[in-house]
């Protein structure tokens, strides 16, 4: 992740910085990505580079970190827009996530690190981060804010952890019709399938379920 001296850098420095870096990402394999490249098209010397990451794969991991903070803000949007209805606001945001996608930037870093050799290890790597960290901070308040906006109202009554496992089943869901997109399935199908894996969720979690789930014990 970046250094204190590279965040305090002006906002134009750091975005020469980020886009060469994103450039040299999208342009060839992450094993093949050239630290050099980067250093020259940002217009910085090397060690100029060590004082700001520790190294490319350092800088890998802050722009996934950047990447992955878009697709927290588009939730953060959605759920706001959906007023309480869990069910549009999921709807909205695979929508959202791929119009993201759309952008050839994106695309091409996207295909870059699911073709990486060592990509399990990278994403493990990304994802198990601190949990403080602004990436884990930010996915625990939409989570909690999606839980005190949905629960009652369009899920049925249910504790946090039974909401986190359906929570987290929705957010995979959305991942893989990501990856198949970039996989090239048309997004008309993609929404298709999405709307069948929301009736199934919806069936299980959702305002109706409790009373037929209780209905179904008496009898």
């Amino acid at each position: 992740m970046p250094s204190e001296r590279f965040k305090r850098l002006p906002e134009e420095k750091q975005k020469k910085i980020r886009d060469a870096c994103m450039a040299e990402y999208t342009r060839t394999t992450i094993e093949k990505a050239s630290l050099n490249r980067m250093i020259e098209d940002a217009g910085i010397s090397r060690g100029s580079f060590y004082t700001y990451f520790d190294s490319k794969w350092d800088v890998l991991g802050y722009l996934c970190e950047s990447f992955i903070n878009e697709f927290y803000e588009c939730g953060v949007r959605c759920l706001e827009e959906a007023q309480g209805d869990i069910w549009e606001m999921l709807g909205q945001f695979l929508n959202g996530s791929l119009a993201l996608c759309r952008d050839e930037r994106r695309t091409d870093f996207i295909r870059n690190i699911m073709e990486c050799s060592s990509r399990e290890a990278l994403l493990f790597d990304i994802f198990s981060s601190d949990l403080d960290s602004p990436r884990a901070v930010r996915g625990q308040k939409l989570e909690r804010a999606a839980y005190e906006a949905c629960v009652g109202k369009s899920l049925r009554k249910m504790g946090w952890e039974e909401y986190m496992s359906f929570f987290r089943m929705a957010m995979m869901s959305i991942a893989m019709e990501i990856k198949s997109f970039h996989d090239g399935v048309p997004e008309n199908r993609i929404r298709e399938r999405f709307v069948l894996t929301l009736g199934i969720l919806k069936r299980g979690a959702g305002i109706e379920s409790g009373a037929g789930a209780q209905s179904a014990e008496r009898k």
